[in-house]
């Protein structure tokens, strides 16, 4: 059928309108594939390709062809040609030798140019010209059993261990030249061998090959992990490691001009070996802790950290602390597809389940301390809460969650610095209209008030209000008032202070301003989350020290934000019992 179509479509192209469109489609198609087979991919030796024609004066490339044939012809010949003069540098690379030969396979697909992965094979400058097209041509007929590419041996220990150096490629090809061998080790040869240096990602491999084709000798810079180079694997786990990125640290290796492993390799890497080893080695150090605290009653810490901000979070973090030890307890990342796309309800979600996790490890806890988030806030404080049908609820609400007995004891406090702020900014507000100016003066000392009012408490919210609602009578001057509500003395517990001029006027449009503030229903309601002085420093400091591994500027898959989230807290565990440095270096 093949055959009759050619013939009817041979010489004419209007013979083609007697054909049926499947016909004509089928025909198009046998010409597309006979071309195909002619073309040859040269890949970057074209521009060589295009000097060669031009300097033999030959017109077209099949003149090329025909010329570099004849003296491959010639090569095997008992009566070798003369040299015409084709004096190269660096042999032609085929994409032969990268498919036929399983040595010089990185396990990789090919990458372009800006990977630093590509072949190029090199040979020393003073190889003689008729070396160099039977070299490369014979490379794919390599006998493999003489090179297979087996692992030497060497174990992931030691190859962590061991230490790496920057060599230039002029200097290595140099050493290299040193130990060529000085014949090929076939005794029916005897052909000086030339080394054929090839450059997968960070790595480079040399074989001494002779003129037939034979192998005499392979050495590889690296040694081999499961078939991939091991400075491959060390590259892509130190990205993670050290906080960085693959596209900024390739960046980096393109401007020095180095070697840089594919990222089909690095997202392998990553997942097979980096990944697994962060969570194993958080989980068991996590266990640990855990251990350590089974059965007895902590308080504890946690606060929530978005990997972007505003409302358009992906994932949510929550990190539960030891508030006496500052030990990181539990590290919960929520992807906002498990909340239904809202980002507002992971932190909720990923609350719940690091208290689960305490609780599943007999982890006592007797108190909680977080920000004033709005659903955490629903937290039950079992001893305030008045109605009996909303006790029955949380009771109900938190069994199922948990299914385990102890909650009835457990309180909820939230970070006094958190709190400060809030008024500070309400403070700040105020104080911006123009009735109100006297005010601005005061807005550092009243968050300072609040601050001590939340440490002389004592767990009571009487005497937080009594010490707190004092501000009002101290801004006008007035230290001392006539009735008092029975829980602390009427009057300022400051020495005697000099007579200030920010004073303000008793009932002046400041004044009220303050007293709205200071007498909100909402804050008054909230006293008792202040009342241990509780604040969540330390799980701040966690939270920036976060921002090392996994920066809020850069988008990252589940895998990898979890592991870097994980590698943080790992990183923390293990330096936070540090003397901090002053300026000089030396500990405080």
């Amino acid at each position: 059928m093949e055959a009759n179509l050619q013939k009817r479509a041979k010489g004419k192209y209007k013979s083609l309108k007697n054909l049926t469109s499947p016909e004509k489609r089928k025909w198009r198609k046998t010409q597309k594939q006979r071309f195909e087979a002619t073309r040859i991919h040269l890949g970057n030796q074209v521009e060589r390709w295009t000097e060669l024609k031009e300097k033999l004066g030959l017109k077209n490339d099949t003149e090329v062809a025909r010329y570099l044939l004849d003296r491959v012809d010639s090569a095997y010949s008992p009566c070798k040609t003369p040299n015409i003069g084709l004096m190269t540098s660096t042999p032609v690379s085929s994409s032969i030798d990268r498919d036929s030969d399983p040595d010089w396979d990185s396990g990789e697909e090919d990458a372009d140019s800006s990977d630093m992965s590509v072949d190029l094979n090199v040979s020393h400058p003073e190889q003689p010209a008729d070396l160099d097209l039977d070299t490369i041509l014979s490379f794919a007929e390599t006998d493999q059993s003489e090179d297979e590419d087996v692992d030497d041996g060497t174990g992931s220990e030691a190859c962590a261990e061991d230490t790496l150096f920057i060599t230039y490629k002029e200097s290595l090809l140099q050493l290299l030249k040193d130990c060529r061998p000085k014949s090929c080790v076939r005794e029916s040869c005897q052909s000086p061998p030339q080394e054929v240096t090839k450059f997968v990602g960070t790595a480079v491999g040399v074989k001494w090959i002779c003129a037939h084709g034979h192998v005499s000798k392979i050495w590889h810079s690296q040694p081999k992990l499961k078939g991939n180079n091991a400075g491959d694997i060390a590259v892509s786990a130190a990205v993670i490691l050290s906080g960085n990125n693959y596209a900024k640290i390739k960046m980096m290796f393109r401007f020095m001009n180095l070697g840089m492993c594919h990222s089909a390799l690095h997202s392998y890497s990553q997942r097979t070996y980096t990944f697994p080893a962060i969570e194993a080695h958080w989980k068991q150090l996590q266990t640990e802790l855990l251990l350590a605290r089974k059965g007895k009653t902590v308080v504890i810490a946690g606060d929530g950290r978005n990997d972007s901000p505003g409302h358009c979070a992906q994932y949510c973090t929550y990190s539960v602390m030891d508030y006496e030890t500052c030990d990181i307890l539990d590290i919960q990342v929520v992807d906002k597809r498990e909340a239904d796309l809202k980002s507002t309800n992971m932190e909720k979600i990923a609350f719940l389940r690091a208290l689960e996790t305490l609780e599943k490890s007999d982890v006592k806890v007797e108190e909680v301390v977080t920000d004033a988030h709005p659903q955490i806030k629903s937290y039950p404080n079992y001893q305030d809460t008045d109605s009996i049908v909303t006790r029955m609820v949380y009771l109900k609400f938190f069994f199922s969650v948990y299914c385990t007995e102890g909650l009835e004891g457990t309180t909820h406090s939230f970070d006094v610095w958190h709190g400060a702020k809030n008024i500070g900014k309400k403070l700040s507000e105020a104080a911006k209209k123009a009735r109100n100016r006297p005010l601005m003066p005061w807005i550092s000392d009243i968050t300072r008030h609040f601050w001590y009012c939340s440490q002389h408490a004592d767990g009571s919210a009487d005497t937080f209000f009594a010490n707190w609602r004092g501000i009002l009578h101290h801004v006008v001057g007035d230290h001392e008032w006539a009735l008092g509500d029975g829980v602390s003395p009427a009057c300022c517990q400051h020495g005697p202070l000099p007579a200030s001029q920010k004073d303000l006027e008793p009932d002046s449009p400041a004044h009220a301003a303050l007293r709205e503030i200071v007498l909100d229903m909402n804050l008054i309601r909230n006293i008792k989350y202040y009342t241990k002085f509780r604040h969540t420093s330390a799980l701040e400091n966690f939270q920036s020290h976060v921002l090392v591994y996994a920066a809020k500027r850069f988008a990252y898959g589940p895998p990898s934000y979890k592991a870097r989230n994980l590698l943080a807290g790992i990183d923390y565990q293990h330096h936070k019992g540090r003397r901090q440095a002053e300026r000089d270096g030396e500990p405080v």
